[in-house]
């Protein structure tokens, strides 16, 4: 049923797995305080390896999230990012 409910809202398969994931853990942690409301130090969102995709030629995170695309610039200078381009991998 929660599923069917966050897939007629537009958010995509496993994303919606994510979120029944996290609120089951949060009805686990309501559990363990006897029913009192559980303890959230911090809510956040992790994006898979399909929501989200760095193109460091242009300098543009590109997300997709309830069947949208959003773009994301990043704001670092040119030398920064081409430390993280090529095969080299990350120079110190």
């Amino acid at each position: 049923m929660f599923y069917r409910i966050l897939r007629s809202q537009r958010f995509r398969a496993h994303q919606c797995k994510q979120m029944y994931k996290y609120a089951l853990s949060i009805v686990k942690s309501a559990r363990k305080n006897n029913g009192r409301k559980p303890v959230l130090k911090k809510l956040s969102a992790r994006l898979d390896k399909y929501d989200a995709r760095v193109d460091l030629e242009n300098q543009v995170v590109i997300l997709k999230l309830r069947n949208r695309v959003f773009k994301i610039k990043l704001l670092y200078n040119r030398e920064y990012i081409s430390r993280f381009m090529g095969g080299n991998g990350m120079r110190l």
